[in-house]
């Protein structure tokens, strides 16, 4: 297993975008996920 570490000082990854990443959050976290689109938001906000 490999880890990849995505924030400010490493920047976007061009393979995992935030819609793959938000995808993800919704589908694994069920009921105490947020709606995709606040997700998405907050990703933008990170980066």
């Amino acid at each position: 297993m490999e880890y990849k570490i995505i924030d400010q000082a490493t920047g976007k990854d061009e393979q995992l975008t935030n819609d793959l990443i938000a995808d993800f959050l919704v589908q694994h976290l069920d009921q105490f996920g947020d709606k995709k689109e606040f997700i998405l938001k907050c990703l933008d906000y990170v980066f």
